[in-house]
């Protein structure tokens, strides 16, 4: 049989379109009869394909943040504080990250600067992390050395920290290299010493009991003689009362004593009252109550107290206080012993633990403090705990969201001291601000 091209062309297009019907229609009828666990199928890998474009663009948008925060730190390194170097130097402290740990800031610790002036110059370390990455610093920051250099900062916090724990370091030496000041920096590797053993200080006698009918100092109890006070017109009334209370005492109210600064006004600035230390009370020093920790040194309290015009309680009180009389106690910005002095009043070779230098030194900077300011009894007992003229709410308390909480001021400090240990009370339960109750 013959075709025409027409009828032959006719024909093969009739064909092809039966042919996509039947197609068609086999695929809806596999379709119609997909069963529940085919869904399921279905649905998961969408799921999963969904889940897999998402990550991808949360990958991307955090390698983007990434790297937006590094460059924000090398801005932040390129413009060093003083002392920090972005070169990995020679004088490393033992045990001290090094640039191919990870370590990428180090500072060299300049003479009198303690733990927390070093971690303030980083980028958010905590206390924690910078003994991490500083082994040889030792517990509380104890060897802390002036001269050489510490990590405080990395690009890879905890793979830093893992390789440091993994380190066996010796004990840093006792004796620190001076450090020349700025006018002749000279950052060099610090000089090697040969360890001496510490010099005892001459012992300070114990008084004879029939010498020492006075144990007060010849100062008074009762209550504090308002007569001779001078305090800013907008001060609390003083309002001292026979027995300290949670606000109040033989001193007057904590309000009075803090005048000027408070959680109302946290801007407002601390104006002390002029107080004499001869105007205060003080009760007489005794082992019979809070103060038996401190028994086998009242007679340095009593000696030195007598030599400076420091009543013989108010030096039991720092004690108390500071350490609860522990002549070992290690602070952690390093402060030490019964009176928790600073590392910058031991010079070299000068055991700062010993019991006698640790409380005369203390003694000494009170008494010269109290000089320096003009005789004003309450501004030299605020500086024993860091306190300034001036100082408001908002400052003394910015230390509790850092990695120190501790490091704030205590805003009952000078309540405590004056109104419950030196009246031979105990102190610490008289808190109406209790800032340090968030430190845990």
């Amino acid at each position: 049989m013959k075709f025409s091209i027409s009828t032959m062309g006719l024909l093969v297009a009739f064909i092809a379109s039966t042919s996509a019907s039947s197609l068609h229609k086999d695929t809806l009828s596999t379709r119609g009869h997909l069963g529940k666990d085919d869904y399921a199928i279905s649905a998961r890998m969408h799921r999963q394909r969904r889940a897999a474009r998402e990550s991808r663009r949360s990958a991307g948008a955090a390698r983007e943040f990434a790297a937006a925060k590094m460059v924000s730190k090398k801005a932040r390194r390129a413009a060093p504080k003083s002392g920090t170097t972005t070169e990995q130097p020679e004088n490393l402290a033992e045990g001290t990250a090094t640039a191919e740990e990870g370590c990428t800031v180090w500072h060299t610790v300049a003479d009198g600067e303690v733990c927390l002036g070093v971690i303030d110059k980083s980028e958010g370390l905590t206390v924690d992390d910078f003994y991490g990455l500083n082994p040889a610093v030792g517990k509380d920051c104890q060897d802390l050395r002036a001269g050489l250099a510490y990590c405080i900062d990395t690009d890879h916090l905890e793979e830093t920290l893992s390789t440091c724990a993994t380190k066996k370091v010796k004990a840093a030496p006792k004796v620190a290299a001076k450090v020349q000041d700025n006018s002749g920096s000279d950052n060099s590797a610090p000089e090697e010493k040969e360890y001496k053993e510490p010099q005892k200080v001459k012992p300070t006698p114990k008084p004879k009991e029939e010498g020492n009918n006075d144990k007060n100092g010849g100062f008074h109890g009762g209550m504090i003689n308002l007569a001779n006070v001078v305090a800013p017109d907008w001060c609390p009334a003083a309002d001292p009362q026979s027995s300290p209370s949670m606000r109040s005492g033989p001193n007057g109210t904590i309000d009075w004593l803090n005048c000027g600064l408070s959680q109302g006004n946290p801007d407002g600035k601390w104006n002390p009252p002029m107080v004499n230390i001869h105007d205060v009370s003080v009760a007489e020093l005794s082992a019979d109550g809070v103060f038996a920790p401190c028994a086998p040194y009242f007679h340095l309290f009593r000696s030195i107290g007598a030599e400076l015009d420091i009543p013989p309680i108010f030096l039991a009180s720092f004690a108390m206080q500071e350490s609860t009389c522990n002549k070992d106690a290690v602070g952690r910005d390093s402060s030490l012993g019964l009176m928790q002095i600073t590392k910058d009043k031991c010079t070299d070779g000068i055991d700062c633990l010993d019991p006698d230098y640790n409380v005369r030194t203390a003694a000494k900077y009170f008494a010269d403090t109290l000089k320096e300011k003009n005789g004003s009894l309450l501004a030299a007992i605020g500086q024993y705990n860091g306190w300034s003229d001036g100082l408001t709410y908002n400052q003394a308390t910015a230390a509790a969201n850092s990695g120190c909480c501790n490091c704030q001021n205590n805003l009952d400090y000078l309540h405590q001291f004056l109104n419950a240990w030196a009246q031979g009370r105990e102190g610490h339960s008289l808190a109406p601000y209790n800032n340090l109750a968030v430190c845990g």
